[in-house]
């Protein structure tokens, strides 16, 4: 758990930096925070787990249907869902509330693979030179790594 404590903390610090790529760094937090709270759920385990008020075995159903969908149909569905909230009819309000939880993180991650999808395919792609210090006193040498650099979400 302590590398995806870690992980929050450096998008946060990415997400103050980067104001171009908002989009991006807010579904990468969503994700992360989801992520986190299952793996805090997980190793506190002792009874069947319960995301969001709703037993395992449904919020597997859920993740299932969510699953696989476009950001369009995720949207579509959540404003589907909004309306059942609104409505006066006796849905389980527990349930739905617990389906919008999991279709916020489902939209993160389709926002997440297309933003991906569009860098990649555009090859919007930047080389850093990072510095390092190896190999001792007064030797200075450079690392670079490639680093997605575009805003189109």
């Amino acid at each position: 758990m302590k590398p995806l404590e870690e992980l929050e903390k450096d998008i946060a610090v990415h997400k103050g930096l980067d104001t171009v790529n908002s989009t991006f760094w807010e579904a990468m937090t969503t994700v992360c925070e989801d992520e986190l709270q299952t793996a805090r759920l997980a190793e506190a385990r002792s009874a069947p787990l319960k995301l969001d008020g709703v037993h395992e075995a449904v919020q597997n159903d859920i993740i299932k249907q969510l699953k696989g969908k476009s950001l369009s149909e995720l949207t579509a569905q959540e404003e589907q869902i909004k309306d059942i909230l609104e409505s006066d009819d006796s849905a389980d309000n527990e349930f739905w509330e617990a389906v919008l939880k999991r279709l916020k993180v489902a939209k993160a991650r389709a926002v997440l693979k297309v933003y991906v999808f569009l860098c990649v395919s555009t090859s919007s792609y930047v080389f850093l030179s990072v510095p390092t210090h190896e190999g001792g006193k007064g030797s200075r040498r450079t690392q670079g790594r490639c680093v997605p650099m575009c805003s189109y979400v």
